[in-house]
């Protein structure tokens, strides 16, 4: 059965595979492995090292096609920054590091087999969940809000409301506060995640606390610049606490909005 990927790189630009002429059958991307942390024949724990896969492809015999690819693929490693492929809604966040040609004499196709590397070797979905602000008329289209989508919308209207995540796990994070606000403070579940600093209008704030251990906090003002603020965060208590499974009670003053998006981390996208 032919497969059609689609990779993103890290500057945004797509390779739709069969769109461009390249053509996959069997890979192995949704294959994976746990490694084992034991000692004195016990199991301690279970972690992922960094993972290598591999893509057999049949290429049409184009100059420019294959150029095309291979630049595609080169800016990721240049930069160091991974690119993504999407299966079935999920992200699996990558570097391709090497390209095999195993015939190249075919006055049509070219077949090669591509290195795939990842150093966070699990599949993402966001899930995002949006809570607003009391003072948000009904009508809130002039609200910046973050490119993924989730079927559940939460309105404040004195500040405390449920969250739910419907993973059957903890789930890593991005929080996303919008201002203007001052030292912004949300509890959830009775944690409290804390920023000391003012957030200026068409400003905001995001917490990412990401499946590779990233930590971030970072502030995105109003003219496109990135400034970090990670030193700004409560320190008492930390701002990078899973979101748990289930109902979670959320509060905060209510003057001011923010999306939580929650990551499902799978070892494999599922299939449907």
């Amino acid at each position: 059965m032919i497969e059609n990927l689609v990779h993103t790189n890290h500057n945004g630009d797509i390779l739709d595979f069969v769109k461009s002429g390249i053509f996959v059958n069997m890979n192995d991307l949704r294959d994976f492995a746990w490694s084992i942390d034991a000692a004195n024949n016990s199991i301690n724990g279970f972690y992922k090292e960094v993972a290598s896969k591999t893509i057999p492809v049949v290429i049409k015999k184009n100059v420019n096609l294959i150029d095309n690819v291979i630049d595609h693929f080169e800016s990721d490693v240049h930069d160091k920054k991974p690119g993504f492929f999407v299966v079935n809604g999920y992200e699996f966040y990558c570097y391709c590091t090497s390209i095999k040609y195993s015939d190249y004499d075919n006055d049509k196709f070219i077949v090669a087999e591509l290195g795939i590397t990842s150093d966070n070797p699990v599949w993402i979905k966001k899930h995002k969940i949006s809570f607003y602000s009391t003072s948000v008329p009904d009508g809130t289209s002039y609200i910046k809000r973050y490119a993924y989508h989730y079927p559940y919308r939460y309105r404040a209207n004195v500040g405390v409301k449920n969250l739910f995540n419907p993973l059957p796990y903890s789930s890593h994070f991005e929080l996303i506060i919008y201002g203007p606000v001052e030292n912004p403070s949300i509890t959830i579940n009775g944690h409290i995640y804390q920023i000391f600093t003012d957030i200026g209008d068409n400003e905001r704030i995001v917490i990412n606390y990401s499946s590779n251990a990233n930590k971030t906090v970072f502030k995105y003002l109003s003219n496109g610049d990135m400034v970090n603020v990670f030193n700004c965060r409560n320190k008492e208590v930390s701002v990078f606490k899973k979101i748990s499974p289930g109902n979670q009670l959320v509060s905060w003053s209510g003057l001011f909005s923010f999306d939580i998006v929650l990551d499902e981390e799978r070892s494999s996208p599922k299939w449907v």
